[in-house]
């Protein structure tokens, strides 16, 4: 039999994640989530978990490497991979906002030269 192969990103979702797989009675065992190796495998339930950089979990998923991945829809905005979202399992929420000086607030016409730092200019440019 083949192994499942499932891309995680590495942190507080992969935990969160392995925490649903076993509520849901995929029991994921000889996973570290502090371990620096990229590849657990579960040999009783025929479970591969990669455990990658967040940006990397649809990069696994389009090119076949992983057969499903999770990763926050943030994530999937930025990255624009050739993935489905399938379902959104109702945790690891994200908040984006816009933070700037108080003298910039409702004056967007002021701010179109300014240089804007983020770690998802994708998501920022389409704001």
């Amino acid at each position: 039999m083949e192994y499942l192969n499932i891309a995680l990103p590495k942190g507080r979702l992969a935990v969160q994640t392995i925490e649903f797989f076993k509520k849901s009675g995929i029991p994921c065992k000889n996973i570290d989530e502090d371990s620096r190796k990229l590849i657990h495998i579960d040999e009783e339930n025929k479970l591969k978990i990669f455990l990658v950089k967040a940006a990397d979990v649809p990069v696994y998923v389009e090119y076949g490497a992983a057969d499903m991945g999770v990763v926050g829809r943030d994530t999937l905005m930025e990255e624009s991979r050739n993935v489905y979202d399938v379902l959104n399992l109702g945790f690891g929420a994200c908040r984006m906002c816009v933070a700037g000086e108080e003298k910039y607030f409702g004056k967007t016409d002021e701010i179109i030269n300014k240089r804007v730092a983020t770690k998802y200019p994708k998501i920022a440019s389409e704001f």
